[in-house]
């Protein structure tokens, strides 16, 4: 079979009234998937016009009033993810869209294609160079494209055209269906469609999708891309079950080290995704830094920059249906040895200083403890030349109140560091601690013990608060632990 070429015939006709602009947006509704079947006159650049089978996907909205529908992408060869608004007849067997309804709008020529209804005239062929010349004419009489409903099938109704598709049957073809035109020059774009079936798609079933696979990680040393990320993903369950892709979902992120979420900036990946932030990344996507099996990112683990990773990168599957979004586990690519969560500190906290004194009229030595830096400390003591206590969280001043000779030892602990070097302190608590201040004719005239709620003591108990009273009638209070 020789390839064939078929000619657009330039037209100037009128066609009704159509919408302002393409519905982008899913209106809100039942949503039902159909399958499609027919014939559609079709375009590219590199076979030129040819006719060709129908298939692929037809989204029908049924709004909530019982009397409007959506069809998402009427024309095969115009799928362009645009909605058309019609109506369905009360008994619900037929479904009427509108002609003159924006499908799609070329922002490089600011021009909209609209809907129409008509027919193709036979061809003429050269043999010599295998072109056909195809006029098409529209059909004004014909207001609405007219679907019947058929149970779980939809048909769109007085079209027909040719039954065979072979090169030479082009020069004797002749159609009438569903086709668009220019808005403003009103002239065709180069499809026609006719025998179009839709058959209803069971509606999806959430699922949890299988783990990827995680290839290899390759690094070559620099932070202008090309540090790619190779991977597979199954489009099945974790039972082996075909996802439908149609109707639900899947997509993918990445993740690294301690399941840390990545995301796709829009000043790297902009061509990528509109130059909007994105975490998410759909399934099959194939552009700028994507392609179905691998990503390229503009970071490095090489020697000299800081690591995009520590140690692991990874990906995580999502199948999203109906509003039910499931999510495979994150699987990834040691590239590194794992490091230590917890190593061993090597710098050491600064060491404390420790102080020991007694005060004017009380009998106690008092020891106060300073840091060096935030960090937590701890003391030790022994008494007279004995055995060393426990070591103790230090809080506040510590009073040694009974005689004996004393050596306390301190050290502070800052978080991620080791223990400073100890510090000590030596002092005697004696039966004159605390008078060998007094001078003049100021001496000790009376001592009184308090508790911490206020009521006086016959002697000290556990924290007692001391007032010294002296013969000139100043008083001094302290606190000490008895």
């Amino acid at each position: 079979m020789k390839k064939i070429t078929l000619f657009l015939a330039a037209l100037a006709v009128c066609v009704t009234a159509f919408a302002d602009e393409p519905i982008t947006e899913q209106p809100a509704g039942v949503l039902k998937n159909y399958s499609r079947e027919g014939k559609s006159v079709v375009y590219d650049y590199e076979n030129g016009m040819y006719v060709a089978y129908q298939e692929g996907k037809v989204s029908i909205v049924f709004a909530e009033d019982g009397e409007t529908v959506y069809m998402k992408d009427p024309l095969y060869a115009m799928a362009y993810g645009t909605w058309v608004k019609g109506s369905i007849n009360r008994d619900g067997t037929l479904i009427k869209i509108p002609m003159g309804q924006v499908v799609y709008h070329s922002p490089y020529y600011d021009a909209d294609v609209i809907l129409s209804w008509g027919s193709t005239s036979e061809g003429i062929i050269n043999w010599d160079t295998y072109e056909v010349e195809v006029n098409y004419t529209p059909d004004e009489t014909v207001s609405d494209a007219v679907f019947a409903i058929e149970g779980e099938t939809i048909r769109l109704l007085d079209s027909q055209g040719a039954e065979v598709l072979t090169a030479d049957d082009l020069a004797e073809f002749a159609a009438t269906g569903l086709s668009a035109i220019w808005a403003d020059t009103r002239g065709w774009v180069q499809t026609i469609e006719w025998g179009t079936v839709l058959t209803e798609i069971p509606a999806a079933q959430p699922a949890v999708p299988a783990n990827p696979e995680i290839v290899s990680w390759r690094d070559l040393g620099n932070e202008s891309g090309y540090n790619r990320l190779e991977f597979k993903i199954d489009p099945v369950d974790v039972d082996g079950n075909p996802l439908d892709i149609e109707q639900g979902q899947l997509t993918y992120s990445v993740f690294t080290d301690y399941d840390e979420l990545f995301t796709f900036d829009s000043y790297n990946y902009g061509y990528d995704f509109n130059y909007q932030d994105v975490t998410e990344v759909p399934y099959g996507q194939y552009s700028y830094n994507f392609s179905p099996t691998s990503i390229f990112f503009y970071r490095t683990n090489a020697e000299g920059y800081d690591r995009f990773f520590e140690w692991r990168i990874g990906i995580q599957v999502y199948y999203t249906v109906n509003g039910v979004r499931n999510a495979s586990d994150i699987v990834y690519l040691e590239v590194f040895p794992e490091p230590d969560p917890n190593p061993d500190p090597t710098e050491q906290t600064e060491a404390p200083s420790i102080s020991a004194d007694t005060k004017q009229g009380v009998h106690a030595y008092f020891v106060t403890i300073t840091p060096s830096e935030e960090s937590e400390l701890f003391y030790r003591y022994s008494k007279d030349g004995g055995e060393w206590s426990e070591w103790l969280p230090y809080e506040d001043v510590i009073p040694f109140t009974e005689d004996g000779s004393y050596q306390v030892e301190a050290y502070a602990q800052a978080v991620n560091k080791t223990e400073s070097h100890h510090v000590s302190c030596s002092f005697t608590v004696t039966p004159r601690t605390g008078l060998d201040e007094l001078s003049g004719d100021k001496a000790v005239a009376g001592v009184r013990y308090y508790n911490v709620a206020g009521q006086e003591m016959a002697q000290p108990n556990g924290l007692t608060i001391v007032i010294t009273t002296y013969s000139d009638g100043t008083t001094s209070a302290a606190k000490v632990m008895k």
